[in-house]
């Protein structure tokens, strides 16, 4: 009986260390697996829908790359394949009312993905900033505007939800004005990303998207 006593001992000595064992290597192959990163969002389509308030006709002014930086070559639309533009000129009649939309899309995901909605959803840590050749942009009222070298108005129209609340700038309204007809003057609209940094103002977070247009008035 002492035997049997110290045999079943000795195996439940024996299982316990297994599992122990076994455990312990479960654990460490669960450390060493590597963990999940976050991929950046790739932006292949800019296209910035511009909607006359009197015809409601619209207008898509784009940037197109296909594959995101580097590869094949970007392009500037209307339109949307490859051509000879070297920057897309946006025009405009003078003295009018226009209802900006911009729509980002990644053209490589099946189904294609819309990156704007992600930015809506987003937007008390996302801003555009439409500047009138510079990047030196302080206005942080709501809601924001700016406006260009010709006298061309941009305001925006949309805000987020944060607190307090500030401008977006997927949804805009553009007036023109009557003067300086001949001359294009440049528009760089850049989206920046700003989590738990923004306050209105170009300086914080990094730059998700930067297209560079002229902007005419005839």
């Amino acid at each position: 009986m002492t035997f049997l006593k110290s045999s079943s001992q000795v195996l439940a000595l024996l299982l316990l260390f297994f599992i122990a064992t076994a455990t312990s290597c479960k654990k460490k192959t669960k450390i060493d697996d590597p963990e999940p990163t976050d991929e950046q969002e790739l932006i292949t389509h800019f296209m910035w829908v511009l909607t006359d308030s009197a015809t409601n006709v619209s207008t898509t002014y784009s940037f197109i790359d296909p594959d995101g930086a580097g590869g094949v070559a970007a392009f500037y639309g209307p339109g949307d394949s490859a051509g000879t533009q070297a920057d897309s000129v946006i025009v405009l009649k003078d003295s009018t009312t226009y209802f900006g939309r911009v729509v980002l899309l990644n053209a490589t995901a099946s189904p294609v993905d819309s990156i704007s909605n992600e930015v809506r959803d987003k937007g008390y840590e996302h801003m555009f900033f439409y500047n009138n050749g510079s990047a030196a942009v302080t206005n942080s009222d709501v809601p924001y505007a700016v406006k260009l070298a010709n006298g061309t108005t941009i305001q925006y129209t949309d805000t987020d939800s944060g607190t307090p609340s500030r401008s977006i700038g997927l949804r805009t309204r553009i007036r023109t004005a009557t003067a300086a007809k001949a001359s294009k003057v440049p528009l760089q609209i850049v989206l920046k990303h700003q989590p738990g940094v923004k306050d209105g103002t170009y300086g914080p977070g990094e730059t998700d998207i930067e297209v560079n247009f002229k902007v005419k008035i005839n």
